[in-house]
Order: structure tokens, then C-alpha cells, then sequence
């Protein structure tokens, strides 16, 4: 049962038999579903404080801080980029004193590639202006932590989207399972992740589902674990 993630799938059917990892190579279907499906890029800062300092009307771990860009506003050095892909700084729900930030796309690899603390010092002058404490000196982080699944071998990407013009149906063809050669009506290859359900792609419960459908597919042919 192949559970690869989307991303490193891609790599995975270089015709090349030197380099592609199926042998002999998937069918053309199932090849075709990997090179059209995406594996989008996606990134979490997360940035953990002594105390939470963002305490709003709401009790426990706070409102969050909402960012609202103007693009009127011109460049300002202080402000990477890839900061400008996020939409607020919110509570993480352990209730710890955590700020999460999500970016997206080619924000979200160079967030990944970022020093540290360009990255703290970024945040901390965008957390300044959006609380109204730009003379004030807020704390700073004690701890920083990133994902790097774009940068990874092992994931390759975020999240499996389909892209325009796309169809859906190619998650389908992803998720099918390959036939014994021998013609016996058992499988010889099945594959389960998110980028296969078709309903809940690019959840973690989407990834689950499949891991449980295809479980449960093996048994069914008399398999044993």
C-alpha cells in the first residue's frame, strides 16, 4: 500500500528507469492523474512567547491579530514578501502562549528558506504596528518553529489541490489499485494519502479515510496482516 505524499509520487514516475521508482512504470492513467493533480506549497510559523501579550475581550488564549494589507502603502523594507501572503496571527489552540501564521504558495518556500531572525524580526515589527505598540517594546519570541514540507524529500509540497481544467475524476484514477498480473482478481498495488479521497483531499482525516478504505480492501482479498 503506497501512502507516499503527492509530491515525492512526482519524482517517483520518471520514465527514466535509472531514476523512476516503479518497475515497470505505473499505467498511463494513474501517471497522468500525478502529473496533473498539485501538490501545493503551504507553510505554519509558529512563535511561542512567556506570556500571551494578545489577550482581547475573549479569555483564554486571546483574539488573534488580523492583518489588513494596503497595497497603496509602497514597499517597506521591514516587511519580507512572503509576510504579505498571511492573513493573521492566531492563537494556536493548545491554549499555550503560541501565535500561528500560515503562508501560502512561493511565500511559503521562502519562508522556509528565511533566517530565523529576519523571520523574528519581521514578525515582531508587524505584530508592533498591527497592536498599535510601535513604541512599546513587545517580547520577543523565546522559541520559533517552521515546516519545511515544500523543501523536504519526504513530502515534496503541502496540500493536493486539482487544478483549473483538471478533472476530478483523476483522484479516482490515483487511488485505484493495481492488478496481480496473474490475473487471479487480487491487487498487487494500492495507494492511499490524501491526494486519493476524493471528498476530503489535502485533510489529515482525508488521509485516514484512505488508509482505512484500502485496509479494508486487502482483507477482503483474504489477506493477512
Amino acid at each position: 500500500i503506497v501512502t507516499t505524499p503527492l509530491g515525492v509520487l512526482k519524482q517517483w514516475i520518471d520514465p527514466d528507469p535509472d531514476r523512476g521508482v516503479f518497475v515497470p512504470p505505473l499505467p498511463n492513467p494513474k501517471t497522468l492523474a500525478i502529473q496533473q493533480l498539485g501538490a501545493g506549497c503551504v507553510a505554519k510559523l509558529f512563535l511561542l512567547f512567556e506570556t500571551v501579550f494578545w489577550k482581547g475581550p475573549a479569555e483564554g488564549r486571546g483574539t488573534g491579530i488580523s492583518l489588513l494589507w494596503d497595497p497603496g502603502e509602497g514597499h517597506d523594507p521591514c516587511i519580507p514578501q512572503w509576510m504579505r501572503s498571511g492573513k493573521a496571527f492566531e492563537p494556536h489552540a493548545s491554549g499555550e502562549p503560541i501565535l500561528e501564521f500560515w503562508v501560502t504558495g512561493s511565500a511559503a518556500m521562502d519562508l522556509e528558506t528565511a533566517a530565523e531572525e529576519d523571520i523574528v524580526d519581521a514578525c515582531m515589527y508587524v505584530l508592533g504596528r498591527s497592536t498599535g505598540f510601535e513604541d512599546v517594546c513587545l517580547p520577543r519570541p523565546v522559541q520559533i518553529l517552521r515546516t519545511a514540507w515544500a523543501s523536504s524529500a519526504h513530502s515534496k509540497g503541502g496540500y493536493t489541490f486539482i487544478p483549473a481544467g483538471v478533472p476530478a475524476q483523476a483522484i479516482d484514477s490515483l487511488a485505484s489499485p493495481l492488478p496481480d498480473s496473474s490475473g487471479n482478481g487480487q491487487f498487487r498495488l494500492q495507494f492511499a494519502g490524501e491526494a486519493t479521497h476524493p471528498k476530503y483531499y489535502s485533510t489529515a482525516h482525508g488521509a485516514y479515510c484512505s488508509g482505512i478504505r484500502e485496509a479494508q480492501r486487502w482483507l477482503s482479498q483474504g489477506s493477512s496482516v
